[in-house]
C-alpha cells in the first residue's frame, strides 16, 4: 500500500514582509524609506515542508489562513514552491499573519 505523503506538517503558512535599506537604529513614530521589499514564504512549518519537499519528500502542509489577501499570496506561494495545498482552507473570520523583518545594515565591532 502507498501512503499519499511521506510527512504530514500542521502549521501557520504567511508570507514573510521583508525591507531592506533601512537605519541601523530606528527612531519611534517616525516614518523611514527603505531602500527594497520583498515577501517570501514564511513560518517555520512551511519552510521546513517546502525543504523537505525540494529534496523529494511528499509533504502535505495542512494550515488554516485568512480569506484575505495575505493569506490567497500565501496559498499562491506555497503552491508555487510546493503544489499540494489540498489541505490549506481559508475563513473568512481569520485574518493571515504578516510578520515584517527589517534588514539594516551591520553594525561595526566599535558600536
Amino acid at each position: 500500500m502507498t501512503k499519499p505523503f511521506d510527512i504530514v506538517i500542521a502549521g501557520e503558512l504567511n508570507l514573510d514582509l521583508i525591507l531592506y535599506g533601512l537605519p541601523t537604529h530606528m527612531p519611534v513614530e517616525v516614518e523611514l524609506l527603505a531602500s527594497g521589499f520583498c515577501a517570501t514564504l514564511g513560518s517555520s512549518s512551511a519552510i521546513v515542508a517546502h525543504n523537505a519537499a525540494s529534496h523529494g519528500a511528499r509533504v502535505a502542509l495542512t494550515s488554516l489562513i485568512g480569506s484575505d489577501d495575505h493569506g490567497r499570496s500565501a496559498s499562491v506561494a506555497w503552491r508555487r514552491r510546493a503544489s499540494d495545498t489540498s489541505h490549506v482552507r481559508q475563513h473568512s473570520s481569520l485574518s493571515t499573519a504578516s510578520p515584517s523583518c527589517f534588514r539594516t545594515p551591520p553594525r561595526s565591532a566599535t558600536s
